[in-house]
C-alpha cells in the first residue's frame, strides 16, 4: 500500500509540472483512484484550483496538438497535369433558374462606351429550363449512362443535344447594336480569305465604314418592335474532317469536325401588339460563330469552330457577376460516366521532410502510350471508338476495358442577397 499511494503520488507531481506543456506523450493511462481524490483535497488548501490547470485525459489513440500537416499548412497549390476532357463519357445535365423581375445588362463587350446587351423579366421573374447530353457518336442516351459499356466501344466525348426553354418568353433589348458589334468579340475564320479577294475586302471595308448608319438604322426599327426569345437549340454539325497540329510532338493528324449549330425560337412584336414568330433562326456564323462540339477542342481557351475568340475584348468576370446579379433560385441535377485520374499529394513538413502520396482508381484503358495496339473502326461521323491514349497515361502496362464508377449528384440552391 505503501508502494502504491509512493507511485501514485510520484504521478500526480510528474502531472502538474507537464500540464503547461504539449501533449507529446500517447502511450500514457492517466488513472485516478479514491486515494488520489482524497489526496487533491489534502492539496486544494495549499495552491488555488482556478490557478492550477485540470490535468489532461490522455488516452492511446490520441495524436500530439501540433499534428495537423494539411490543416496548418502554410503554402498549398493545385497543379492539374495532364488532364484531358476524354476521362469525361457521359454527362446529362437537367437544371432551371428563376430569373429576377426587372432590366439586367449584360457586358459582352469590354469598352463601356458601347451598348450593352439587355435582358428584360416580366413581373414574376422568368423560369429558364435546360437539358444537354454529353456521350459517343452513335449511343443511345441509355448506352452512355450504362458503366458496362467498356471505353474502348466509346468514341470521343462530344455535345449531343442541348436546348433552353424561357417560360415566359425574355424580352431582348440592344439586339441590333449587339449583334453589329459582336463580330468585334471574335475573328471569324473566313475573313481572313475573303479579304485576300480584292472586291470582297472593298465590300468589307464599305460595310464596316457604314455600321454605324446601318446601326442608326436598325435602332429605329427595334424601337418599333420587340424580340421576345422562348427557345434556343443547339444542334451538333458534322462538317467534315481537318488537319490539326499536336501541341506535343507538332506532327499534322487528321481529326473530325463537329459544331454545334444555335437555332433561335420565339416572336417579334411589332408596335408592341401584332406578334410575329420566328421558328429555328439560324443565323451567319460571321454575327454569331459555331462553337466547337468535341469537349476536347469546347472545353479550351478557344471554344468557338468558326471563328478565334479575342479574349482581350472579353471581361469573363463581369460577364459571370452580371448573369449571377441575375439568378433569384436555381437547381441542378446531374448524371455523369468518367474514368477517376490519379490523385498525387506532395507534402512538406516542418524540417524539410517531404512526403508523397499517389491514389488511383481507375486504369489506363487503351495502354497506347505502353506499346497498347489498338485499330479503332469509324463511324458514320469519322470517331475512332477508341478514346485517345493521354488518359491516365502514368498507368497500367496493358490495355484493359475497365468499368467507370458512376456519379450522380442534384444540387439545389436559392440566392440570397
Amino acid at each position: 500500500a505503501t508502494n502504491t499511494a509512493t507511485a501514485s503520488a510520484s504521478a500526480k507531481a510528474s502531472r502538474r509540472d507537464d500540464a503547461s506543456a504539449a501533449r507529446t506523450v500517447t502511450s500514457l493511462y492517466a488513472s485516478f483512484s479514491d486515494h488520489d481524490e482524497e489526496e487533491d483535497d489534502n492539496l486544494s488548501g495549499i495552491s488555488n484550483a482556478s490557478e492550477r490547470p485540470e490535468p489532461p485525459r490522455l488516452h492511446t489513440q490520441d495524436l500530439p496538438d501540433s499534428f495537423a500537416p494539411l490543416l496548418s499548412s502554410s503554402e498549398m497549390e493545385f497543379l492539374f497535369n495532364q488532364l484531358t476532357a476524354d476521362l469525361i463519357h457521359a454527362v446529362h445535365l437537367k437544371g432551371g433558374v428563376r430569373l429576377r423581375e426587372g432590366r439586367h445588362e449584360i457586358p459582352l463587350d469590354r469598352d463601356q462606351s458601347r451598348p450593352q446587351f439587355i435582358v428584360v423579366a416580366p413581373k414574376g421573374g422568368c423560369r429558364i429550363t435546360a437539358a444537354a447530353g454529353i456521350g459517343s457518336d452513335g449511343f443511345s442516351s441509355q448506352q452512355d449512362l450504362d458503366v458496362s459499356q467498356p471505353v474502348r466501344s466509346r468514341s470521343r466525348p462530344m455535345v449531343k443535344h442541348a436546348g433552353i426553354v424561357l417560360d415566359p418568353p425574355l424580352q431582348l433589348q440592344n439586339v441590333a447594336p449587339t449583334l453589329i458589334h459582336f463580330p468585334t468579340l471574335f475573328e471569324d475564320n473566313v475573313v481572313p480569305t475573303l479579304r485576300r479577294r480584292q472586291i470582297l475586302r472593298f465590300a468589307l471595308d464599305l460595310l464596316i465604314s457604314l455600321s454605324s448608319f446601318i446601326e442608326k438604322i436598325l435602332w429605329i426599327i427595334e424601337s418599333k418592335c420587340q424580340v421576345h426569345l422562348s427557345k434556343i437549340r443547339v444542334t451538333p454539325l458534322y462538317k467534315g474532317r481537318r488537319q490539326t497540329k499536336s501541341s506535343t510532338d507538332g506532327s499534322s493528324f487528321s481529326s473530325p469536325q463537329w459544331r454545334l449549330d444555335l437555332a433561335f425560337s420565339g416572336h417579334v412584336s411589332l408596335f408592341g401588339w401584332i406578334p410575329i414568330p420566328f421558328i429555328s433562326v439560324t443565323l451567319p456564323t460571321f454575327i454569331i460563330p459555331q462553337p466547337h462540339a468535341l469537349l476536347e477542342y469546347l472545353l479550351t481557351a478557344q471554344p468557338l469552330a468558326s471563328a478565334k475568340l479575342k479574349r482581350e475584348n472579353v471581361d469573363e468576370q463581369k460577364i459571370m457577376l452580371a448573369l449571377l446579379d441575375m439568378v433569384d433560385r436555381w437547381n441542378l441535377e446531374a448524371t455523369a460516366v468518367a474514368t477517376p485520374p490519379a490523385v498525387m499529394v506532395d507534402l512538406t513538413l516542418p524540417g524539410g521532410l517531404t512526403l508523397a502520396f499517389e491514389m488511383m482508381h481507375g486504369r489506363d484503358a487503351t495502354g497506347v502510350r505502353h506499346g497498347g495496339v489498338s485499330s479503332p473502326s469509324k463511324r458514320s461521323g469519322g470517331i475512332p471508338e477508341s478514346i485517345s491514349g493521354d488518359s491516365l497515361s502514368t498507368w497500367g502496362s496493358h490495355s484493359v476495358d475497365v468499368n467507370m464508377p458512376q456519379l450522380s449528384s442534384t444540387s439545389r440552391g436559392k440566392k440570397r442577397g
